[in-house]
């Protein structure tokens, strides 16, 4: 039997509420057009990201742009880095607390093989399971789609079962945060933090970040306080990693389905992250009939199916259908051109700072083993 947390906590990822973050969407600045990188020489991607948004950006919402940190507005005023922090995120033996929504889990050491079967870090890597941080999740699905080596260039295999971590604290400024091969697991020794699909007795690389955020947690309390990564907004996630917390957002029915595509083809060529989710729950999507779920987030990217708008992968690894079975599908949905249901999508544009911009415009589709 699948064990599933629903995301916990406030996201106003957009105008709508999610359940996976606590971003309040409140903007500091009136959002701008982004930046036109240069021309690519790859005639796949090179009109995608020339496209102007200047017309699209009044309908956005939610900048978190800060002019006080680059890590944007929900970095504003938190813990200034000590010394002492410095040591203490750098010990691999200083274990986060066991988050306090899982509080029948326990720390428990695993084997790490940070590109389990792949040799490259995926979206297969990331099944959510006891936690609820599938926003923060569904962040960590963009950076492996988006930059697949800039997310093996964040973690150093200390070769004695540690990992060390690059980050950046409140104030932007690199920082190393090394953890054990302790993870969550249950009492019959299961892996219980987020895993790769079908294995819950190895861990990845996305375990190991996962742990690296509840540890940076609690010296900088932006979550919960510090007691629990759950709840935790892609924009919260992302500038630990890349230095950059500046966003935008969408709310459903903000655009047309086509200006939906266009921001979202637009995002993925210039390298930029993208979540989103759905307002209306129980919608059929897709050949499968993948049943949308409300207060809940997922990774955006090109589809294999030529007349989808584009893909979301829900960080579960599957999807529920409407009349309550499963596909295991590695949870990618094929949105269709369907006005109900892209009507009811909403996502959030971020930037990918330390990651580049090179873009991936790719089709998704799950590694064959």
């Amino acid at each position: 039997m699948k064990q599933i947390r629903f995301c916990v906590g406030l996201l106003f990822s957009l105008t709508i509420f999610y359940g996976c973050s606590k971003s309040d969407g409140t903007p500091t600045s009136k959002p701008t057009e982004p930046t036109t990188p240069p021309t690519s020489s790859d005639e796949v991607t090179l009109d995608w990201k020339d496209t102007t948004m200047s017309d699209l950006m009044p309908a956005s919402n939610g900048s978190t742009f800060s002019s006080q940190t680059a890590m944007g507005i929900h970095f504003q005023g938190l813990h200034v880095t000590t010394d002492a922090d410095i040591q203490w995120l750098a010990t691999a033996s200083n274990e986060p607390p066991v988050p306090s929504s899982t509080p029948d889990l326990h720390w428990q050491t695993f084997i790490v093989n940070l590109w389990y079967l792949y040799g490259v870090p995926d979206l297969v890597h990331i099944n959510q399971r006891n936690i609820g941080d599938c926003d923060g999740l569904a962040a960590l699905g963009c950076m492996a789609y988006a930059s697949p080596d800039f997310v093996k260039s964040l973690i150093k295999d200390n070769g004695d079962g540690t990992y060390t971590v690059s980050m950046y604290d409140p104030q932007a400024k690199p920082i190393k945060v090394t953890v054990s091969s302790q993870f969550l697991a249950d009492g019959s020794g299961q892996l219980k933090a987020c895993g790769a699909q079908g294995n819950n007795t190895t861990a990845t690389w996305a375990t190991v970040l996962e742990k690296a955020i509840m540890k940076y947690n609690v010296i900088y309390k932006f979550v919960d306080n510090g007691t629990d990564i759950g709840g935790i907004g892609s924009e919260y996630a992302t500038p630990l990693f890349t230095g950059t917390g500046n966003s935008f957002a969408f709310s459903a029915g903000a655009i047309s389905p086509t200006n939906l595509r266009r921001a979202v083809m637009w995002a993925l060529a210039n390298g930029k992250f993208v979540t989103g989710g759905f307002n209306r729950a129980n919608m059929g999507v897709g050949a499968d009939s993948a049943a949308s779920i409300t207060g809940h987030a997922y990774t955006l990217v090109v589809s294999t199916d030529s007349s989808a708008l584009f893909s979301m992968r829900n960080p579960w690894g599957f999807n529920p259908t409407t009349n309550h079975g499963d596909i295991q599908d590695n949870g990618v949905i094929n949105v269709p051109n369907i006005g109900t249901i892209v009507n009811a999508i909403d996502i959030r544009i971020i930037d990918p700072g330390a990651a580049g911009e090179e873009g991936n415009l790719t089709p998704y589709q799950k590694p064959t083993l």
